[in-house]
Formats: C-alpha cells, structure tokens, sequence
C-alpha cells in the first residue's frame, strides 16, 4: 500500500520540481533587450514610429524575436514581405510606407553585408576557369584551374608579369 502511495506522490514531485525550477525570464534582462533593439534601430536609421511598427509586426507573427531583427537578414525577409504585403492590399500605400520599405531594404543589405563570410570548405568547390593567385618566396604568381577532378587538381603554369625571365 505504501509502495502505490509513494509511486503516485514521486511523479507529481518530480512535475513539480519541474515547474518550479524553470527559468523565469528577468525583466531586466527584458528592459536591457528592449534597449537594444532600440539602439540597433536608430543606428540604423529607423524613427522611433517606425521601429513601434516593426516591433508590432514581429510580435503579431509570433514566429520572431524582436530583439533578434537587426541581427538577421531572414527576419528582416520576413518583415518585409509582410510589409509589402499590406501595402499591395491597399492598406497603407503611402510615400512614406515605400520610403520604409527601403530603409528595410538598405538595413538588410548591411545585415548581409556584415554576416559572417563563408570561404572554402572544399577544393571540389574550385571552379575550372577559376583564377589563383599564388604567393611563394615574397613573389605574387598568377594561375587558372584547368581540371578539377575528385582526387586532384590542375593549374595553368604560375605567371608573374613584373618579373623578367
């Protein structure tokens, strides 16, 4: 009897502790988000009417942070599509709403801009006519991918126009 007891009472404790230990979310931390956002939109040109829009529309989808806009170049995508959208309804198709639209456009632009960069993760990525520029003994030798095969691949001869030979 005591044993059906303690199976009942274990689970509904370990809910519980569950509930209880998850991680409340400081409004600090929320005031401090909030701040940012604010500062990374006047940066980069929004007034503060149209950083309320933006923050509304984030906020109605549901599927964006906020605070994570300005970092984002999908997010940025998706507000602008929303916003296209409403203007192609008919809502609001004011000169001001293009003029958003653009600062949207240019701050996407830089959001991409300023992204992390992407090199080379493979010499399969090479392409053949792709140029090369080769550096040995302080010297700067130009060259073109001739074959890229899967187990190696072929240069033209390395030239160097400023040097004589």
């Amino acid at each position: 009897m005591i044993l059906y007891v303690l199976l009942g009472i274990l689970p509904a404790l370990g809910i519980l502790m569950l509930i209880l230990n998850r991680p409340q979310k400081n409004p600090a931390e929320a005031h401090t988000s909030l701040r940012q956002f604010q500062t990374q939109g006047r940066a980069a040109g929004f007034s503060s009417g149209e950083l309320r829009r933006l923050k509304e529309m984030t906020l109605q989808s549901g599927k964006i942070d906020p605070f994570s806009l300005f970092q984002s170049a999908e997010l940025m995508d998706y507000c602008i599509r929303s916003l296209a959208r409403t203007i192609r309804t008919g809502w609001d198709s004011a000169p001001a709403q293009q003029g958003f639209i653009a600062k949207l456009y240019e701050c996407r632009k830089k959001i991409q801009a300023d992204g992390p960069k992407r090199g080379l993760v493979s010499s399969r990525e090479i392409e053949v006519g792709q140029n090369l520029r080769v550096v040995a003994d302080s010297a700067i030798y130009r060259s073109q991918v001739v074959i890229n095969a899967d187990q190696y691949l072929l240069a033209s001869r390395p030239v160097n126009p400023e040097l004589r030979s």
